[in-house]
């Protein structure tokens, strides 16, 4: 896969050493000259064309233009021209809507030909790039907005033109957006980030972005983003009653747990990215949810494992010592429901083993958590559902049918879509052997866990791509804190 990936890229790297790029962009080259029929109006009465729907839609009704331009031909007279919609090309107005040509006969209003001339300004970024990209190359109409970034994934074909891509997206998406990138490769590192080029604008890649009611500041080309995934979010975070506890596995900078703080809930996020951890943190702040929310940057097999261990008096982990500090928190909100969001649709899967065994009598009481786990499927013929709660099974070992739910979240890709399988961690799964209400795998798939615990994020995130991955130890890169956001 990373061979394949690579040799996309310098496909396109020759491409665009062979093909000419896109010229300069020349502004005051886009124009057009549309002729309309007009009607000439006295001031005071073109009121009447734009009160009346049925009248108005005979009007030329275009964006960033007014139905209504000063008559330039007669200065002084009192009379302004009403412009009408490109169909209507006689002056008999046999082509205008009845109620349009029986105002204009009421009120005296004199037909004729106008042309309407447009600039740079009154197109918009896909009708100008129609016009300069050359035939076969396909016009970029889906993005990403983050704050004042745009994030666009250009095919090959488009890079010899990125230039002018990223210069129209600047133009017509401005003062607002500043930066435009492109992505260059897939997600094939532990921390959930892809390369990425600026090609064009600011450098400055810490930007704003709101949600949910709440403020996220991130640095873009650092941690994981997905602006598409709000709706999502805000699904989760509906489900949960302040007297519940959120576990948040693989927790980006917060998506989930600031909202779901912002709500009343006690919230515990994790995730493995140093960055990721420190925005996390920092967001946690900016909303003033400190309270209610503890941030870790740690194994997500680990992190929830220290959650679920029973502890001694002094808070330390001790074998059968006592509540777990998942169940103290639980019992402080009010005895409600434990949810696990485990949100890394590329390998979250494979970390479901991690409640096997999980829960001892005396740590844990009542029913055990409610899993969200993410996933992707390429499953053809609307199999897809099936065929994401028939893997999430496989791997608890368990049969899911009739008490799962599987939620599908987008389109990722024509033949790709994004799945949130739900469920309940099955008793015979989670509670460990010789406990009160024992049963599933038991002690030995527990200590399978742990002992693939450290790096299990890396290894299953970089086989998704194809690759060996040896054993390694976890390396936090040197990062600084995170300081004042501009993207504003």
């Amino acid at each position: 896969m990373r061979v394949a990936c690579f040799a996309r890229r310098l496909v396109a790297t020759m491409a665009a050493m062979a093909s000419p790029p896109s010229a300069v962009l020349d502004r005051s080259a886009i124009t057009e000259a549309i002729p309309l029929i007009a009607l000439r109006v006295p001031a005071k009465k073109c009121g009447k064309f734009l009160g009346d729907s049925k009248i108005k839609a005979g009007l030329l009704n275009m964006p960033r233009r007014r139905n209504i331009v000063p008559d330039d031909a007669q200065p002084g007279a009192g009379t302004k021209l009403v412009l009408l919609r490109p169909e209507v090309t006689d002056l008999e107005l046999s082509s205008a809507p009845d109620a349009l040509r029986a105002c204009a006969r009421e009120e005296g209003a004199e037909a004729l030909a106008y042309t309407l001339r447009l600039e740079y300004a009154d197109f918009t970024a896909d009708q100008v790039l129609r016009r300069l990209l050359p035939a076969g190359v396909e016009v970029p109409t889906a993005f990403e907005t983050i704050g004042h970034i745009i994030h666009v994934n250009l095919r090959e074909e488009q890079l010899p033109h990125k230039a002018l891509i990223a210069q129209v997206l600047l133009d017509k998406h401005g003062p607002r957006i500043r930066s435009v990138v492109n992505k260059l490769d897939s997600i094939s590192n532990q921390f959930r980030v892809f390369p990425m080029e600026l090609i064009a604008g600011d450098p400055d890649m810490r930007a704003e972005v709101r949600q949910n009611g709440c403020v996220f500041q991130l640095r873009y080309d650092a941690v994981y983003w997905n602006s598409r995934l709000e709706a999502e979010h805000a699904r989760i975070v509906a489900l949960l009653r302040p007297v519940d506890i959120l576990v948040d596995m693989m927790a980006g900078i917060g998506p989930f747990a600031v909202p779901a703080a912002k709500r009343g809930v006690r919230v515990f996020a994790n995730d493995l990215n140093p960055a990721s951890f420190e925005w996390l943190e920092h967001n946690v702040r900016l909303n003033r949810v400190e309270r209610l929310a503890t941030s870790s940057c740690e194994d997500a097999r680990v992190f929830l494992r220290r959650l679920c261990a029973p502890r001694t008096m002094d808070g330390g982990a001790a074998e059968g010592a006592g509540a777990s500090e998942l169940l103290v928190a639980r019992r402080k909100a009010g005895d409600g429901r434990v949810h696990v969001a485990m949100n890394l649709p590329a390998s979250a899967l494979e970390f479901l083993d991690v409640f096997s065994g999980l829960f001892r009598e005396g740590a844990w009481h009542g029913e055990l958590p409610t899993v969200h786990c993410y996933c992707f499927s390429k499953a053809k013929d609307g199999a897809a559902i099936d065929d994401a709660r028939a893997r999430a099974a496989a791997v608890l070992g368990v049969s899911l049918d009739g008490r799962s739910e599987v939620h599908v979240v987008r389109d990722v890709a024509p033949s790709k879509l994004m799945l949130c399988v739900t469920f309940v961690v099955p008793d015979e799964v989670g509670w460990a052997r010789g406990a009160a209400r024992a049963g599933g795998r038991g002690d030995a798939g527990a200590a399978g866990v742990e002992a693939g615990a450290h790096g299990g994020e890396v290894d299953a995130r970089r086989a998704e791509e194809g690759e060996t991955v040896p054993k390694r130890a976890r390396t936090a890169p040197e990062l600084s804190a995170p300081g004042a956001c501009t993207g504003r």
